[in-house]
């Protein structure tokens, strides 16, 4: 009896490892593909922020209302 009550604790602790792995597997995905789609949009605020601070001037003259 005691040979069935460790086999079956050893199924459960190897199903309870694998979840584990697999939750975690899924969890560092997300979080890397979060990372991966952010870095272009990074990218694309830096080159606008450049823009921005060698074009102020004309951006405030663009953002000036028109008018008394």
């Amino acid at each position: 009896m005691d040979t069935q009550f460790a086999r079956q604790f050893r199924l459960t602790l190897a199903e309870l490892g694998a979840f584990t792995a697999l939750v975690a597997a899924i969890i560092g995905f997300a979080l890397w593909d979060r990372r991966t789609m952010i870095r272009p949009f990074e990218r694309v605020v830096k080159s606008l922020e450049a823009d921005l601070s060698t074009n102020r001037q004309r951006v405030e003259a663009l953002l000036k209302p028109c008018g008394p």
